[in-house]
This record gives structure tokens, sequence and C-alpha cells, in this order.
């Protein structure tokens, strides 16, 4: 294992370990067949992480994980902006400025595993996919914990998260290929389903 994969691992192994101890209390509240609506950032690191160490090169299963990794990434860094006087406190800013941190990688290493080549139907795949969620979390009840009082603003907004996030990436699946990207996939040992 090259020092790249080293650091991809421990940085992603912290993140979905820290982020799962977010959802541990909420995920007993549901049945199982829910549990994995509930820890929505841990869930997309764990994919992430999947598909790089099985090479998992399935296409549908990458653009998903991707788009989940973009929509969650923003939607926590917006809670921040949204409820400042809790995550930006004294007592909060630090661990703040870490998971800021976090979630922009989060964010970054979408297009490290999106695919070059998507088929347009897995846009609405991954729309519905996403609006399932959206649906379970602001009429089922899985939604995050965050501060009250903004729960429509939130709502909305991650629903039109769910559209930006999947059209977005599936435009920009380009960047993946910039020399950057390529590097960090090649050190990743990131292919396509065409790639050997």
């Amino acid at each position: 294992m090259n020092i790249w994969k080293f650091i991809f691992f421990l940085l992603c192994g912290l993140s979905f370990f820290f982020g799962f101890r977010t959802y541990y209390t909420q995920i007993p509240e549901f049945p199982p067949w829910l549990w994995m609506f509930v820890p929505d950032c841990p869930l997309y690191v764990g994919l992430l992480m999947l598909a790089v160490i099985f090479g998992i090169k399935n296409p549908l299963f990458r653009f998903v994980a991707g788009a989940g990794l973009v929509k969650y990434g923003f939607w926590t860094l917006m809670i921040f902006g949204l409820f400042p006087e809790r995550y930006f406190s004294p007592l909060y800013f630090n661990t703040t400025s870490i998971l800021i941190v976090g979630h922009l990688l989060m964010i970054l290493a979408a297009w490290v595993l999106v695919p070059k080549k998507l088929g347009n139907w897995y846009l609405m795949l991954a729309l519905g996919w996403f609006l399932l969620n959206d649906i379970l979390d602001y009429w089922g009840g899985t939604k995050p914990v965050f501060p009250g009082g903004k729960d429509e603003l939130v709502m909305v907004a991650s629903i039109g998260l769910s559209f930006v996030s999947v059209f977005v990436l599936y435009l920009s699946r380009g960047i993946g290929q910039s020399p950057v990207f390529r590097a960090m996939r090649s050190a990743l040992g990131v292919k396509d389903e065409n790639q050997v």
C-alpha cells in the first residue's frame, strides 16, 4: 500500500468512525430497513472506501456514492452557515473547523470516484435515490439532528441539493480526468469499467 492510499484510508476511516458516532443513538429509533437512510455523511464515505478497497467499477454505484459525497458535504457546510451561533461558538469552533476541511475533502473525493462515461439514465436513478432520502428525512423523520428554527429552509435546500449534486457531478465528470485527479485516481487504484 502506497503512502497516499494509507493517508486516504486513515482519513476516511476516521471520518466514517466519527461521523457514525454522530448518528449511533438515532439509528436504533428506526426499523432496520431505514438504517441506511440515517447516517448520511458516513454512509457515502463508507461507499467511497468500499469502491477503493474492492476496486468497484460499477458506474451507477460510483456515481451515486460521488453524488452523495457532494450533496452531504455541501449540506453539512450549509448547516454550519445557517447556525453560526452554535457551530462557530467558542465551544464548537475547533471541531467545526476540522469538519469544514473534512467535508470539503468529501466533495473533492467525488471527482476521484465518478466514472468518465455515464448513461443519462443514471441521472434519474441517482436523483430518485436522493429524493427518496429527502422524503424519508423530512417526512419520515430520518433527518440528521441540527438546531431547530429553520427546518423548512433546510428541507427545501436539501431537495435542491439533490438536484444540484446529481446534475453538477454528471455535467462536470470530466474534471475527474484532469491531471490532478488522474494522479489521485492512480495513487488510489481507481479505474473505470473499461480500464484493466
